[in-house]
């Protein structure tokens, strides 16, 4: 029998708890699980290597997690590791950023892409239920398992905003703007699906070629952002 917060779920909305209930198979889980903790630990092997290999001796110039005097500008008294966290955390906003929205909109397009194409969308949209309803239920359990991957990766990255000193102010202003840049986008996809669009590849790559122009445009603001 079901727990009673999934008989709520279901009462509320059917089409959510299907949706749950078909891609949080035990395989699908432990990918998402594993494929977050893959990800994290080579992000914190990547960064580990860039720190000086000898502390204090042989430091390379041009590493810039070394605290030096001025007058021994060569050899690494120190680590910043402010600087170092900074930079991890900087590494993980921008793959969670692009895991949600490119991730998400790609799921969610291939998702409704299939639905079309098997003429099972209008007769989706046709229930007695709200069709708003349905479509909510499909934003937000189509991409749970990329949910579910962030949600895995959140502590070591709450964990590296805190010691790089920025507040956690900063930590929930971050994942505001993601979700609102994934209602944004994600609403966008479905308008791109119920228009004629089923590829999921294109509607992915319009996001990230729009993106990285956002990026590229306004990057020093984006530096200013992350260093305040």
């Amino acid at each position: 029998m079901l727990s009673k917060p999934f008989v709520n779920l279901f009462n509320w909305n059917p089409q959510l708890f299907r949706e749950i209930k078909g891609r949080l198979k035990t395989r699908n889980v432990a990918i998402a699980i594993s494929a977050s903790l893959l990800c994290q630990f080579i992000v914190m092997m990547v960064f580990l290597a860039n720190l000086p290999e000898k502390h204090g001796e042989n430091v390379l110039s041009h590493n810039k997690y070394c605290i030096r005097i001025p007058e021994d500008y060569y050899n690494c008294i120190a680590i910043d590791w402010s600087t170092w966290w900074l930079d991890v955390s900087k590494t993980f906003s921008w793959i969670l950023l692009a895991l949600m929205l490119l991730g998400g909109i790609y799921m969610l397009v291939a998702d409704l892409g299939k639905e079309k194409r098997l003429g099972t969308l209008n007769f989706i949209c046709l229930t007695p239920k709200p069709s708003h309803n349905i479509l909510l239920g499909k934003l937000l359990g189509v991409p749970i398992l990329i949910y579910l991957a962030i949600a895995i990766s959140l502590p070591l990255h709450l964990w590296a905003i805190i010691s790089s000193g920025l507040s956690l102010s900063w930590f929930f202003g971050f994942y505001g703007v993601v979700i609102t840049a994934c209602c944004f986008f994600y609403n966008a996809s479905l308008i791109f699906v119920f228009l004629g669009g089923t590829q999921a590849w294109l509607a992915t790559t319009i996001v990230g070629i729009f993106g990285f122009i956002v990026i590229a445009i306004s990057d020093d603001y984006i530096d200013d952002f992350f260093d305040n």
